[in-house]
């Protein structure tokens, strides 16, 4: 008889990966285990002397057995010469990844991260855990500061995922920074000493400055003709991967001010947060650089020069990086940009003759999906602007602002004409989001004595009013004035990203939370004309200041509004900050038209400005 033995076929591991909102450390990857075929035996026979029939048996079955042997050997033999089965593979690079964390950084480096919904998802998380972070971390110094400037980051990632491998990797970054953040937030025992506190701090200051850093490189992917201008910044040190190796560098120093290493689990789970992040374009622009340098001989700037001129080399290094291929072919001619240019003529057209459409279905919207009730507001108001009082309420028992403009004394035109106009900009607003400008939650408009609109609840007021503050806050921190200047700047860069001007900036309009961290507020609202006219005559009486102060010489002399007169706004409020005074203070609105229309002028900055 002969035997034929069946292959059994070679499992294939198993893999369940499970996400959570904040990363824990990997579970190992089970190896896989060969279950070797289960042997059986037969049943003996007795009986009397059978002393030959066994010999003989036993002779018949040595030789069977090594006819076994011999056909297993065989197979083994065929087994190692011929190509490794897919399953078998599979095992050994399992296996490779489970011993070897270096063979793993090779394959991620060589597959560097792409955009997809885990990634998103992973942003999501963080920015939730930085919310709570922001409502119950108080005890971890400067822990506001950092989370506004990682949400930020985490915004222009979300906006720009799809640009290049690079703006995902730059998101992981800031998740497992968050999430580091997390951890420390649940060890605040872990302070030892004041001096362990101090250090906190510094480091914490260390980390946000090097968020804001980060932020400008990732915010320099929006800008047009942005991959060949990546040449330039890569050659003058201005890179991603550098300031992704201080910002884990700055991590560490905090986890070892915390003491935590002492926890192997805890150890473990901040060391994957530690890793550094791959940024495959630079990688692959910066090697492009240095063999151009080490080729011609010449400095580095001068290679990134000639490779921004080179399209090969922008397009071999856009396919190593995932460069969206849009983004590749504006940046590879001169006729791409004929066609943009041709395109966004195109488009405009497209917009107008449907944006009537659009503005009225947003109106009808708003009226309709937006109307909220509030179940209780308190009767004398808080706030008093130019354009209206600020109630304190309550909308499904959460605390809300709620903005009245008076429509008493007025007629029925006008007042259609109001809330027409009211109606069209915040169509607009209540669709933001964004931790930089205060969030708008609906409007009230079946009182004929208002028309109101809920807002979002800022416990700390106006940045006017903290600058007026001179005997609670006698001295304010230039830190302070950096973090305040920083988040106007990125909250005005959000609101034109959604194609919205604010046409009234001030620090009137910057609002500050219970963490002194400030959100942009009105935005838009001064496009109304009706109620800028309805207010003047209601509101000037009892000493409201106009905005003359912050207008731009072109709004001055009428030559219309633009992007650069709300940056000349932004100015005028780092004037307010640096000086707490109202720019052109002291001078009729007269002589401050003849300084700034006229002369152009700019006001005086005090001495002590930082």
């Amino acid at each position: 008889p002969t035997f034929s033995p069946t292959p059994r076929p070679t499992p294939y591991p198993t893999f369940s990966p499970a996400p959570t909102p904040i990363p824990t450390p990997p579970k190992p990857t089970p190896t896989p285990v060969l279950i070797a075929p289960s042997g059986g035996g037969g049943k003996k026979k007795s009986g009397g002397d059978s002393t030959p029939i066994i010999a003989g048996a036993a002779g018949g079955g040595g030789v069977i057995v090594l006819l076994v042997i011999g056909f297993c050997v065989y197979c083994y033999f065929c087994r190692r010469r011929s190509p490794k089965s897919p399953s078998k593979a599979k095992l050994e690079r399992v296996s490779l990844e489970d011993d070897d964390d270096d063979e793993e950084a090779l394959h991620n480096n060589a597959n560097p991260p792409k955009p997809s919904e885990s990634a998103a998802a992973a942003r999501a998380n963080a920015r939730v855990t930085a919310d709570v972070l922001l409502s119950t971390g108080g005890m971890l110094p400067g822990i506001g500061a950092v989370c506004w400037a990682a949400k930020a980051i985490l915004i222009s990632c979300d906006e720009m995922e799809a640009k290049a491998a690079d703006i995902v990797a730059a998101g992981n970054r800031v998740c497992d920074t968050i999430s580091f953040l997390a951890i420390l937030s649940e060890n605040i025992s872990s302070f030892q000493t004041d001096d362990a506190k101090a250090l906190v701090q510094q480091h914490m200051l260390e980390l946000k400055d090097l968020l804001n850093k980060f932020q400008d490189a990732v915010a320099s992917f929006k800008e047009k003709g942005w991959l060949r201008r990546k040449w330039h910044s890569l050659a003058h040190g201005a890179m991603l991967t550098t300031l992704d190796r201080q910002i884990v560098a700055c991590l560490d120093k905090l986890q070892a001010v915390y003491n935590l290493a002492n926890d192997r689990q805890t150890k473990l789970q901040m060391d994957k947060l530690l890793k550094a992040q791959t940024y495959a374009l630079e990688v692959a622009m910066f090697k492009e650089i240095q063999a151009v340098s080490k080729k011609d001989g010449t400095t580095h700037e001068a290679a990134a020069e000639t490779l921004a001129k080179d399209d090969a080399a922008t397009k071999a290094v856009a396919q190593k990086g995932d460069v969206e291929s849009h983004e590749l072919l504006l940046e590879l001619s001169q006729q791409f940009k004929k066609m943009e240019s041709q395109l966004s003529e195109i488009e405009d057209n497209l917009a107008r003759k449907t944006a009537k459409d659009k503005a009225r279905e947003r109106k009808a919207d708003v009226l309709t999906n937006y109307e909220v009730v509030i179940e209780k507001m308190e009767r004398s108001p808080f706030a008093r602007g130019g354009q209206a009082q600020v109630h304190k309420g309550f909308l499904h028992d959460e605390p809300v602002a709620v903005k009245l403009v008076p429509l008493g004394g007025i007629s029925e035109i006008r007042r259609t004409k109001l809330i027409g106009e009211l109606t069209r900009e915040l169509a607009i607003m209540v669709t933001l989001r964004s931790p930089l400008i205060v969030q708008v939650y609906g409007v009230i408009t079946k009182n004929p004595m208002y028309f109101g609109v809920a807002l979002e609840l800022m416990d700390g007021g106006s940045l006017r009013s903290r600058l007026d503050d001179i005997i609670e806050y006698p001295v304010i921190k230039a830190t302070e004035m950096h973090s305040w200047s920083r988040q106007i700047a990125m909250g005005m860069e959000y609101l034109y990203s959604r194609h919205v001007q604010h046409r009234d900036l001030k620090t009137s309009n910057v609002l500050l939370d219970h963490k002194s961290s400030c959100k942009i507020s009105d935005f838009g609202l001064a496009r109304c004309e009706e109620l800028q006219t309805h207010t003047s005559s209601t509101t000037r009486r009892h000493g409201a200041v106009g905005t003359l102060p912050f207008m731009a010489p072109e709004v001055l002399e009428a030559s219309g509004f633009s992007e650069k007169s709300d940056v000349y706004s932004y100015a005028m409020t780092l004037v307010e900050i640096v000086s707490r005074t109202l720019p052109w203070k002291g001078l009729t609105e007269k002589q401050i038209m003849m300084q700034v229309a006229m002369k152009k002028n700019h006001p005086e900055l005090p001495a002590d400005t930082p």
